[in-house]
């Protein structure tokens, strides 16, 4: 009976093999070998995606506060009248406390204040961008008492933009 057994596993394995090289009859062996190296490639091709750096993360959004801005007033003209005191224009730049600006959540509107002034504080806004852009009143003019009167500016409040027109 063993033999037997052995025998038709014999013959099926003869066959299997005829068979087998009837069906490749005419095909030449460099295809099969072609065909092979794309499987032994796919495995070099999921490594170089997990060797590939993850992007970076975009920076956090932030939501200033009046505590995150200085203000710096420059003086782009003066004209003094003697005990009358000094006409002072001056521009007002909005400084971020941070190493770089950050993106924004949002617009805001930035209110602050001038003092210096004769007649009192001078209140005026610019708007601080999502980008980090902003957009400052290019100049404001105040009335001081004489040369030595500083003008100085400080951010009252920081809201958010309600947009639109």
């Amino acid at each position: 009976m063993k033999k037997l057994v052995l025998t038709v596993a014999a013959i099926a394995t003869i066959v299997g093999l005829s068979n087998a090289c009837e069906s490749t009859k005419g095909e030449e062996p460099v295809k099969e070998a072609k065909a092979a190296a794309p499987a032994a490639e796919e495995p070099k091709a999921e490594e170089a995606k997990e060797a590939e750096p993850e992007p970076a993360p975009e920076p956090e959004k932030v939501r200033p506060t009046k505590r995150d801005i200085d203000l710096k007033v420059k003086v782009t003209e003066r004209q003094c009248f003697g005990s009358a005191g000094c006409n002072v224009t001056v521009q007002v730049t909005p400084l971020w406390k941070g190493v770089d600006t950050p993106k924004f959540d949002g617009d805001y509107d930035v209110t602050y204040r001038i003092t210096g002034d004769e007649s009192g504080p001078i209140i005026g806004t610019f708007t601080m961008y999502a980008n980090g852009k902003y957009d400052v009143p290019y100049e404001e003019m105040v009335s001081t008492s004489s040369v030595n009167t500083p003008v100085d500016a400080q951010v009252t409040t920081v809201e958010e933009t309600l947009g639109g027109w």
